[in-house]
């Protein structure tokens, strides 16, 4: 299903660091800034909307792609403040704002307002369609750690074999051939003998961590008076992004009940601004997973009642539920020179 509602673009909600208040705009438009940071937003906006334009447009993307974004907003002579205001976005679309490449950003931002389906039940719509067409029961229990080549003396024996471990112990067996159905981050480990052009392709590849986050609250009263639109980008914040679901949907003309339950969602990155990338991407991904779930809590009731507090949130009372998705490899990351230098063209290459 197509969602609705993001012609209206993204909303801001800004915490002052000083007087820990928190203002909530339904439009970047409309948010508060100085002029030079602004000048310098609408200018990449400007430079963004362009970058589609033109047949050459592909090569003079590509010819941003040895710089990162931070570097191109010096080169451009951009006022320094628009970079420190756009990593909550940047945090949002790529986990890692100061090391993404610029032709990223820009590829990103000048594509227009996004189509963004849902499917019935959420992403793992997708997992239950592929094991709708399986002939047999899946394994789930069982974790895959090895597919290699396997030489026997028989010849009508199939070549490649196949071990997991399930039960508390490795067990294997002999099959024709195999579809790889996970992220290519475990593929590279799992599959042995791999062409070397691939698995250098695959290792060139950083995959940044995010946390996303699913709070239910018991009823709609402060998010339909909130004045914001589906997505709003969070600044001064744990969080860098808030998404309320219910908003996505198609007006039906009838007015909604303000006692029905809602779900908001929460983009939290994970990073350690200063490194390479792929020292950022290891360091957050490694907080992510040793961070104990009271400390999400913590967040999120904080992040919440300071965006929504004065709509009339209060986060002891109407938070019902948290759910924590700790995603150790959210971002296939587009640091300097991936978009250009191959790798993932070589990456996505079938084998076998």
């Amino acid at each position: 299903h197509r969602v609705s509602g993001l012609e209206r673009g993204f909303g801001v909600v800004r915490v002052d660091a000083a007087g820990g208040r928190a203002t909530r705009h339904a439009s970047v438009m409309e948010a508060p800034w100085r002029d030079g940071v602004r000048d310098g937003y609408f200018a990449f906006l400007g430079e963004a909307a362009g970058v589609y334009q033109g047949a050459d447009w592909r090569g003079r993307l590509m010819a941003l792609d040895d710089r990162s974004f931070v570097e191109h907003i010096r080169q451009r002579g951009w006022d320094p403040g628009t970079y420190e205001w756009m990593v909550p976005e940047l945090e949002t679309f790529f986990g890692i704002p100061d090391q993404v490449s610029a032709a990223a950003v820009l590829r990103q931002y000048g594509g227009g307002p996004p189509v963004i389906r849902s499917f019935p039940g959420g992403n793992s719509f997708l997992t239950r369609a592929m094991l709708a067409g399986l002939r047999t029961v899946p394994r789930t229990s069982a974790t895959v750690v090895a597919v290699e080549q396997s030489v026997s003396p028989r010849r009508d024996y199939p070549p490649l074999r196949v071990v997991w471990f399930e039960g508390g112990r490795l067990r294997a067996a002999r099959t024709r051939a195999v579809v790889m159905a996970g992220g290519a981050f475990m593929t590279k480990h799992v599959v042995r003998e791999l062409p070397a052009a691939k698995l250098e392709a695959l290792q060139q590849v950083v995959h940044a961590p995010v946390a996303w986050v699913n709070v239910l609250l018991r009823d709609a009263r402060a998010h339909d008076t909130d004045g914001l639109p589906p997505l709003a980008i969070m600044g001064g914040t744990r969080a860098s992004l808030m998404l309320a679901y219910d908003k996505l949907r198609a007006p039906t003309g009838e007015p909604p009940d303000p006692g029905r339950p809602v779900v908001l969602g929460l983009s939290l990155a994970f990073n350690a601004p200063g490194q390479p990338a792929r020292a950022q991407a290891a360091v957050g991904r490694q907080a992510l997973l040793d961070l104990p779930f009271g400390t999400f809590e913590g967040w999120v009731k904080s992040d919440l009642q300071l965006a929504l507090g004065s709509a009339g949130l209060d986060v002891e009372r109407d938070i019902v539920g948290i759910s924590v998705c700790r995603w150790g490899h959210g971002y296939a990351y587009p640091e300097i020179g991936l978009l250009s230098g191959g790798a993932l063209e070589r990456a996505r290459a079938p084998e076998g």
